[in-house]
């Protein structure tokens, strides 16, 4: 007897299935052209994910408080919430100014572009404390993208594209795939929950190679070339070398925290106010210290900077806050995925980014990050106005 198990690509399932993979997969994937030294074995390793897996099952079994019934994820049809013009016309005006900051700073990229990447990456710095402004379109995109396609918008469309370009040339020359990926993931989250259009578990291995196949193609332009040159190397010995540098871009921030753990140092780190520091420096120019660095050693390869959710989690709050701040989180991801199902638009525009944030926790704490804390607070605020003042009505 077949079991075929269909679920909406934007189905929390999917989330955090990656975020399980990422968090165990990685760590024991086999090190030879970026070695580092792992602070625990299999055995270790594999007890802690457990520990975490089950932080997020007692974040979902939260999340249907006070009932506590665990309503499946694809039980009940979605609602999607009609966007009025008024809601319309405040997201595009967030959008167009996020998409000339966007041209200036991938135009700028572009011009400074001396064959190393280095250089058009350091070129951001140009902008200061503006290139934030590039940002603002995050949680505008949704209800944009709502009302284009409830009224039939042609010309909306081919903006999207435009902008989509826009930001493969910035992601392509400051080496941010985030860049865009946090531009399509809200797209396709979008598309495919509007069709309410269930894929088999199955295919979703295919979705996997394509995203292997976008970071081998990028790390082949970027860190392979600056790495060495253009030396006629080994078809074979590429791939291998771009895969390990996948798997271990994910197993060295799962090993980084291990080894805050192991020497226990939590409290190290204020990485939640990092981007108020930011902003405070900006304004008034006053340095505001907002913790200090930890040196790995041994215990990361050099090329890897991200830090890693856990590790931000641990360093900053400890064992007993870090919990908390993991359930909260978790709980919170699922509880705005069933208000999306009835027809929010708040939920509808903070889900993708949630989503992103939940899959990519192994890499980073998305929710501290300036780039996207300084729009989340921008996109609350004007949607708190929205909701109470009349005239937005």
């Amino acid at each position: 007897m077949k079991i075929k198990l269909k679920y909406l690509i934007s189905s929390p399932f999917i989330a955090i299935s990656a975020l399980i993979f990422l968090w165990y997969i990685p760590y024991l994937y086999p090190s030879y052209f970026f070695p580092f030294e792992k602070v625990y074995g299999f055995w270790g390793h594999t007890l802690f994910c457990l520990v975490l897996l089950s932080i997020v099952i007692f974040s979902r079994i939260l999340s249907g408080h006070p009932s506590l019934k665990l309503e499946r994820f694809e039980a009940k049809d979605i609602v999607v919430p009609k966007v009025t013009k008024t809601w319309f016309t405040i997201s595009k005006v967030f959008i167009y100014t996020a998409t000339l900051m966007n041209i200036l700073i991938a135009t700028n990229a572009y011009l400074t572009y001396d064959g190393n990447i280095h250089a058009s990456k350091a070129s951001l710095a140009d902008f200061g404390g503006i290139n934030i402004l590039s940002q603002f379109y995050l949680f505008f995109i949704v209800p944009y993208l709502l009302y284009t396609f409830q009224n039939k918008l042609k010309w909306n469309k081919v903006f999207v594209v435009l902008l989509g370009l826009i930001l493969l040339t910035r992601s392509i020359y400051l080496a941010e795939r985030l860049a865009i990926l946090e531009f399509v993931l809200p797209i396709i989250l979008v598309l495919v929950t509007l069709k309410n259009k269930r894929v088999l578990v199955t295919k979703f291995l295919k979705y996997f190679a394509f995203l292997l196949l976008f970071f081998v193609l990028l790390e082949l332009s970027r860190q392979f070339s600056d790495q060495y040159g253009d030396k006629n190397m080994d078809v074979w010995f590429k791939l291998q070398w771009t895969l390990e540098r996948f798997f271990n871009y994910y197993g060295d921030t799962q090993n980084k925290f291990y080894y805050v753990f192991e020497n226990g140092l939590s409290f190290e780190t204020t990485n939640y106010l990092e981007w108020a520091g930011r902003v405070i420096r900006r304004i008034t120019g006053i340095e505001i210290e907002t913790g200090h660095n930890i040196d790995f050693g041994k215990y990361h390869w050099r090329d890897y900077t991200n830090f890693g959710g856990l590790s931000y989690t641990y360093t900053d709050f400890g064992i007993v806050l870090g919990v908390t701040f993991l359930i909260t989180f978790f709980t919170l991801f699922f509880r705005i995925w069933f208000k999306l199902k009835t027809g929010s638009l708040y939920a509808w525009s903070v889900y993708p980014m949630f989503f992103l944030w939940v899959a990519e926790f192994p890499r980073y704490n998305g929710i501290f990050l300036n780039r996207f804390i300084i729009a989340f607070i921008l996109f609350n605020f004007t949607y708190l106005i929205f909701r109470n003042v009349k005239i937005f009505k």
